[in-house]
């Protein structure tokens, strides 16, 4: 009777731990099933939120940026030539240039469409610039500093109390861009030119350019006079417009 009782107690014992072991299997198997759905879920939101950063980033690449871009004329005619020309000029030896930035210029007397001539190149070619176009004012220090600070907020180089250093920081950052770009130095007149506008034009953040880089300037002075005023830049490389 003893070897009995204990018999039972044994089995009971067993019986026990198996059920035990069954109910911990059956949450273990509600865990899992949970952790499938939890994984499920996560890697959906997951795809999703890369579709929507996939999708943001085409869009961010097919918008150029426009700073400070003056309206197209709408009388604008009779310039096609001269446009043409100005291509012609900005693509000369644009994948072998070795600081890889092409520099030209629109040379001509006050009033006569040197802006609207700028402003038209842009708003034609702006699909191939996929870069941007970043148009800065020459015509005074005043003017260009805040050319560039306008730049600089939106970039996110804007240095307080400092115009050279937020103009070094946009140019580096205008130098990491792969895409072709563009930038244009409208009204470049004044005789003696500052500083900042030098270091614009000649300064070493054109040799760390990554992709391909136009400059195009504006100005009143004749074509020998820009040869003598920027580094590299040579008559053949300016446009004389006459009114």
């Amino acid at each position: 009777v003893q070897l009995i009782e204990k018999l039972q107690s044994v089995q009971q014992f067993f019986a026990k731990e198996i059920q035990n072991v069954l109910d911990n299997h059956s949450v273990m198997g509600k865990d899992i099933e949970d952790l499938k759905v939890n994984y499920q879920t996560t890697s959906q939101q997951l795809q999703t939120l890369q579709n929507e950063v996939s999708k943001l980033s085409i869009a961010h690449e097919k918008i150029p940026y426009l700073f400070m871009l003056p309206d197209r004329t709408e009388w604008f005619s009779c310039r096609d030539s001269e446009l043409e020309n100005l291509h012609t000029l900005l693509q000369i030896n644009d994948d072998i240039n070795e600081s890889k930035v092409q520099i030209a210029s629109v040379c001509g007397l006050g009033g006569c469409g040197k802006t609207s001539l700028a402003a038209e190149y842009v708003h034609r070619w702006k699909d191939y610039y996929e870069g941007g176009v970043f148009w800065f004012s020459g015509e005074d220090e005043t003017r260009f500093a805040n050319s560039v600070d306008d730049h600089a907020v939106y970039l996110g180089t804007l240095v307080e109390a400092s115009a050279g250093r937020a103009l070094l920081k946009t140019l580096e950052e205008i130098s990491k861009i792969k895409k072709p770009w563009l930038l244009v130095l409208d009204d470049m007149d004044e005789f003696k030119l500052c500083s900042n506008i030098g270091m614009l034009l000649s300064g070493p953040w054109k040799r760390r350019v990554k992709g391909s880089g136009h400059i195009l300037i504006t100005t009143r002075r004749e074509p020998k006079v820009m040869r003598e005023t920027v580094r590299g830049l040579i008559e053949s490389q300016c446009l004389q417009l006459v009114c």
